[in-house]
């Protein structure tokens, strides 16, 4: 929960949150704080691993393309995040989105179901 307060931009642009089924996800604070925002909530199938596999590779990705060094959690952290996930979703390609960025992915979608 915290995590989600400490996000800086209109959570009114998001349309989905996609977690495993922990705990920390199925609770109802985390629901109820969803809700507020018209938020939809998506959960992995129950025994389905697999689900999860795009977003696993994207933190696996974080760890050997962007944070490639020891931090104590400090601001330096926060801010190299930050601006690896701007370049993640702008400038980094990905294969199983026809070669294009999640931004130009994002934004080819809504022009095809507008």
């Amino acid at each position: 929960m915290k995590s989600l307060k400490n996000i800086k931009f209109d959570l009114k642009t998001t349309r989905l949150f996609h977690s495993d089924r922990g705990g920390e996800f199925a609770s109802g604070e985390l629901s109820e704080y969803l809700n507020k925002f018209d938020i939809t909530q998506s959960m992995s199938r129950a025994g389905c691993p697999y689900d999860n596999a795009v977003s696993e590779n994207m933190f696996k990705l974080l760890k050997v393309e962007g944070i490639d060094r020891y931090y104590q959690f400090d601001s330096n952290l926060m801010l190299d995040v930050n601006e690896w996930v701007k370049w993640y979703n702008n400038v980094r390609i990905h294969i199983k989105i026809n070669y294009t960025t999640p931004v130009l992915y994002g934004k080819q979608y809504e022009l095809k179901t507008a």
